[in-house]
């Protein structure tokens, strides 16, 4: 009896296929999933949102942010653990965002995300945001009527830290940032062009309080410095103590003395002229 011949297995290529595409269809299935929903990983290896600063004002409820982050990626904006805002960072890795906040502080937080196969953000950037709106005040300020140096002394009462000014005409003469609070300062008054002085005060934020006028009534000593080292000034006026004097006396006396040399000269030019036509006829 002969043994029975079993012939060989086909290769079924077509099951294979199917197995393989179906295979893959899963693969790609299950990552879309965790791109969906699955966690994303914080790395070094993403560039962290950087900003100019850490803390900004704004005196309306918008306010755009630019900053650097890693290139071509997405910037994640948070307040509160809620996502507010996105925006995707170009080539180079910058971005702007402008935000629409109500008034008051917001503590948010940027992160970079970017897919590199796997979901990855950045160790978190941390702002503070302020809106505010309301004006600082100056209160209760208090200034001499007549200053007998080169300096006004000041003070008075700030509502809230900001930037004291003070303006002659339309240049600062002076300004710095003030705390909270009482204030008592000494202003130089060199080159004072204006009697007329403003006092106002800018926040963070940029609100400007309402400007308090000072007419400051410089002594004589100051005006006659003031005439001294400007002798050819005409029709600028400065006040003293009696009121409001011409600084270009000095220059309206020499050309006074001009005319005159030159009316007596015209007069004897004509009197010469009379008395030889008085003697040929």
């Amino acid at each position: 009896m002969s043994a029975e011949v079993i012939p060989p297995k086909r290769t079924n290529y077509v099951a294979i296929l199917l197995m393989t595409l179906g295979t893959v269809l899963i693969i790609w299935g299950l990552y879309k999933l965790y791109l969906l929903y699955g966690p994303t990983l914080e790395t070094k290896s993403i560039n962290v949102p950087v900003l100019e600063k850490d803390t900004f004002y704004s005196n309306t409820n918008t306010i755009t942010l630019n900053g650097e982050a890693e290139p071509n990626s997405q910037i994640f904006i948070k307040e509160a653990g809620q996502t507010i805002k996105q925006v995707d960072t170009d080539e180079t890795g910058f971005f702007a965002v402008t935000l629409d906040l109500k008034e008051g502080t917001h503590r948010l937080t940027l992160y970079t995300y970017k897919i590199k196969i796997l979901k990855l953000k950045s160790k978190p950037t941390d702002i503070i945001v302020n809106v505010d709106k309301i004006r600082p005040a100056l209160k209760k300020l208090k200034y001499p009527t007549k200053v007998t140096g080169s300096k006004l002394n000041l003070a008075g009462d700030l509502t809230e830290p900001a930037k004291l000014v003070i303006q002659a005409g339309d240049s600062r003469i002076w300004e710095k940032n003030m705390p909270a609070g009482h204030f008592n300062i000494a202003v130089p008054l060199k080159n004072l062009e204006s009697p007329q002085l403003y006092v106002y005060a800018i926040d963070k934020a940029g609100n400007v309080s309402k400007s308090q006028k000072i007419s400051v009534v410089l002594n004589r000593a100051v005006l006659s410095e003031r005439a001294r080292r400007a002798p050819n000034i005409s029709a600028k006026k400065l006040p003293n103590s009696a009121g409001v004097i011409d600084i270009a006396v000095a220059s309206l006396a020499k050309n006074l003395s001009m005319l005159y040399f030159l009316a007596l000269t015209a007069i004897g030019y004509g009197a010469s002229l009379f008395i030889v036509k008085a003697i040929k006829s």
